[in-house]
C-alpha cells in the first residue's frame, strides 16, 4: 500500500473502498473519527461524538471501572484488551462482540454522515482493544446509508445528531414512553446526542432515534447560539432611507426567514403534524398489543415495527425491542433469507420461533448497549 493510494479520493467512503481492495492494514483518519482496518476489513471505529466501548460497558454495569482500566493497563500496549476481559471472566465473549459491533456501527454512522476528504492513513496502526470481530467495508457503508435514511424518515434534520439540544415549551407535561422520557430529561440546552447517550449508558443509535422522534414531535430543537453583539453605529454609517418621489427602493432589514423560506417551514410543520399523528397511532398499536396478551395467555410478548426496523410499539418485557426489530429488518432485507424465483417480490414477513415454553437464556450482567 503506497502512501498516496487512498489520498486520490475525495471522500472517506471512497478511500475505505480503495483500502479494502488493497487489503490494507492501518488507521484512516477522517474529520469526525478514525477507521481501523486489518487486511482490508474494519475492526474498530472511534469518534469523539459517540461513547466508546469502555463507557458503554462500565456505565451499564457490565464491567467494573477498575476491571476495565486494569485490562487497559495490562494489555493495551499489546492490543489485547478485549481478550483480557474475556479470559479474566469479566465479560462473556458474546456480550463483548455484541457491544463492540454496536459501538462500531454507531461511530461509523457519525463519521460517514460528514463524508469529507480523509486526513491521513497510518499503515500498520492497530487499535488497543484488539481484534474482536471484523466487518467488510461494504457492510459498514451500507449500514450507515440505511441508518441515515431511517433517521431522515423520522425527522430530516441532521443537526439534531451533533448540535446542543434544548426543550421546547411543548415538552412540559408531555406523556412519553419510558425510554423517550429518560432521553428528554437529559436535554438541557448544552448536551449533545453523544453526551446524552453517555449519560444514559445507551448506544448512540438508540439515542439518535429517540431524539429525532422528539424533534419531530416538536418537543426538542437545536439550541440557538448566543446573539452576536451589535457593532456601534458611527457617523459614517448611513441610516436606511425611505422611498422617495422617484420610487427608489426602500433599504431596510431583510424579510424574516419564515417568509423568505416558506417552503421549508411549511414542510417542517407538515412533518411535525405527521409525526404527532404517528405518535397517536403508536398508542393505538400498543393498546392492541396489550389486548392480544390478555386474549391469548400463551403470548408472553409482542412487538410491532416497520420493515426497516423502526419500532412502533412493543409489549415484550425483558427484551430489547430495537435489537429485535433490527434483526427482523435484516432478515427481511437479506437476499439470502429464502430462495425465490426470478421476478418475484421480496419478503413481506418474517417469523422466528423457539421451543414451546422456553426462552433463550440471558447471560448475567448483560450490557445495556
Amino acid at each position: 500500500m503506497t502512501a498516496t493510494t487512498w489520498a486520490v479520493h475525495e471522500t472517506a467512503s471512497a478511500s475505505l473502498r480503495a483500502l479494502a481492495a488493497e487489503g490494507a492494514t492501518g488507521a484512516l483518519s477522517a474529520e469526525r473519527g478514525v477507521f481501523y482496518l486489518a487486511a482490508g476489513r474494519v475492526v474498530h471505529v472511534e469518534s469523539a461524538l459517540t461513547p466508546d466501548l469502555g463507557a458503554l460497558l462500565t456505565r451499564s454495569g457490565a464491567v467494573t471501572a477498575d476491571g476495565w482500566w486494569e485490562a487497559v493497563g495490562r494489555d493495551g500496549a499489546r492490543h489485547r484488551v478485549g481478550r483480557r476481559l474475556v479470559d479474566s471472566g469479566r465479560l462473556a465473549a458474546g456480550a463483548l462482540e455484541v457491544c463492540h459491533l454496536g459501538a462500531l456501527f454507531d461511530a461509523a454512522y457519525v463519521v460517514l454522515a460528514h463524508d469529507g476528504r480523509p486526513h491521513r492513513f497510518r499503515p500498520g496502526a492497530a487499535h488497543w482493544l484488539g481484534a474482536v470481530r471484523s466487518v467488510p467495508v461494504d457492510t459498514v457503508l451500507r449500514e450507515s446509508r440505511r441508518r441515515r435514511a431511517l433517521l431522515d424518515r423520522i425527522w430530516p434534520d441532521p443537526a439534531v445528531d451533533v448540535a446542543p439540544l434544548a426543550r421546547t415549551p411543548a415538552a412540559a407535561g408531555a406523556e412519553l414512553p419510558a425510554r423517550r422520557g429518560r432521553t428528554l430529561a437529559q436535554v438541557d440546552g448544552v448536551r449533545t446526542a453523544a453526551d446524552i447517550a453517555a449519560a444514559l449508558a445507551c448506544r448512540t443509535w438508540h439515542t439518535l432515534v429517540e431524539l429525532r422522534r422528539l424533534a419531530a414531535g416538536g418537543l426538542v430543537t437545536t439550541a440557538r447560539a448566543p446573539p452576536r453583539p451589535r457593532r456601534p453605529r458611527t457617523r459614517t454609517d448611513r441610516p436606511p432611507t425611505r422611498a422617495g418621489r422617484l420610487g427608489r427602493p426602500r433599504h431596510g432589514p431583510a424579510a424574516p426567514a419564515s417568509r423568505r423560506l416558506g417552503g421549508p417551514v411549511i414542510r417542517a410543520r407538515r412533518l411535525r403534524a405527521e409525526r404527532r399523528l404517528l405518535m397517536a397511532v403508536e398508542r393505538e398499536v400498543l393498546d392492541e398489543l396489550h389486548r392480544l396478551r390478555a386474549r391469548v395467555p400463551q403470548v408472553t410478548g409482542s412487538l410491532a415495527a416497520t420493515v426497516d426496523g423502526l419500532v412502533l410499539a412493543h409489549d415484550a418485557p425483558g427484551t430489547e425491542p430495537e435489537g429485535l426489530a433490527a434483526l427482523t429488518a435484516a432478515a427481511l432485507g437479506s437476499p439470502s433469507a429464502r430462495p425465490r424465483p426470478p421476478g418475484a417480490a421480496g419478503s413481506a414477513s418474517c417469523c422466528c420461533a423457539a421451543p414451546a415454553g422456553t426462552s433463550p437464556p440471558t447471560p448475567p450482567a448483560r450490557p445495556r448497549c
